[in-house]
């Protein structure tokens, strides 16, 4: 049965899946392990679909991916050698 949630990044409410993970919107998108590791590192509870592709397409600036950020939270360019 779905579970209503409450996205922790940006509030939204959707609803999850765990009891069936393959129909939950969270397994359409894919991740590395070090976008993974931030999430769960920084989040107490599932991200919204919305989040979850921000974070995969380098929207969210996230010191997980270095190829959008500086390691301190400042979006670079990610053709540039400053990172």
């Amino acid at each position: 049965m779905p579970v209503k949630k409450v996205c922790p990044c940006c509030g939204a409410v959707f609803q999850c899946r765990h009891d069936n993970i393959l129909l939950c919107h969270c397994a359409t998108v894919k991740l590395d392990s070090l976008q993974r590791a931030y999430i769960k590192e920084h989040f107490p509870d599932c991200l919204c679909h919305d989040c979850l592709k921000k974070i995969q397409e380098g929207e969210l600036a996230c010191k997980a991916n270095l190829s959008c950020t500086d390691g301190v939270g400042e979006v670079t360019d990610r053709l540039s050698g400053d990172m």
